[in-house]
């Protein structure tokens, strides 16, 4: 018995127009080059967490970072 071969063209192609992978995590004009001192990814590759990504480990110290300014402005009235 021999089957007749199917060409990949024949199958449907997805029918959502749904992106697929992970979601954005930023919104467009939400992005940032940035060149940082010698040394300093070596100290951030140093004191990464098990399974913890660069880029969320920087995202999380500018969000700190703000958050401090922030405060300390409003405590100071400017």
């Amino acid at each position: 018995m021999v089957k007749k071969m199917q060409r990949l063209t024949d199958f449907m192609v997805a029918t959502s127009s749904k992106r697929m992978g992970r979601p954005r995590i930023n919104a467009e004009g939400e992005k940032i080059t940035a060149r940082f001192r010698e040394g300093t990814l070596g100290r951030i590759k140093a004191v990464l967490r098990e399974k913890e990504k660069q880029s969320d480990f920087v995202r999380d110290a500018v969000e700190a970072a703000l958050e401090a300014r922030e405060t300390l402005d409003k405590i100071s009235g400017t």
